[in-house]
């Protein structure tokens, strides 16, 4: 047997629906305004003095930041910057080791591994060749003599 429930006036559930659509509202503007604050500080900065020596070292950090929150698609773009503003900066196979498993997060192993492979060609040495050679399970080349 049922419980027996009292009779609802009729207005409340679309009172109630009213109160929930306001606190979702409020609660999607909340969430705006949070992801405006969580802006890195160092993007911040990286706009007011967009070239100088730390160039290099403020987008990297500033797509590390976007990783690790897990915003793998800015995170990617942030990377790409630093590969096209500077090539020649030592955050470079960080960056592409990153690149690649933020695809690899995204679900897009083809382009990560391609990503990953492009590291061991360029960087064959490196620490993070040797990541992404344990990630893409390919064996290490025999060393020249």
């Amino acid at each position: 047997m049922s419980p027996i429930r009292p009779n609802r006036p009729k207005g409340r559930k679309k009172k109630r629906s009213k109160e929930v659509n306001k606190r979702k509202s409020r609660y999607e503007g909340l969430q705006q305004n949070i992801k405006a604050l969580k802006t890195p500080a160092i993007e911040v900065w990286q706009n007011k003095y967009p070239e100088n020596e730390y160039s290099d070292n403020a987008r990297f950090w500033v797509a590390e930041s976007y990783y690790a929150e897990g915003g793998y698609e800015d995170a990617i773009l942030a990377y790409e910057e630093l590969f096209k503003k500077n090539p020649e900066s030592d955050k470079v196979p960080g960056a592409m080791l990153k690149q690649g498993l933020a695809f690899y997060a995204l679900k897009d192993n083809n382009t990560g591994k391609i990503v990953l492979e492009k590291l061991i060609e360029k960087y064959p040495d490196s620490e993070q060749a040797k990541l992404a050679r344990k990630k893409i399970n390919k064996p290490v080349p025999p060393r020249k003599k």
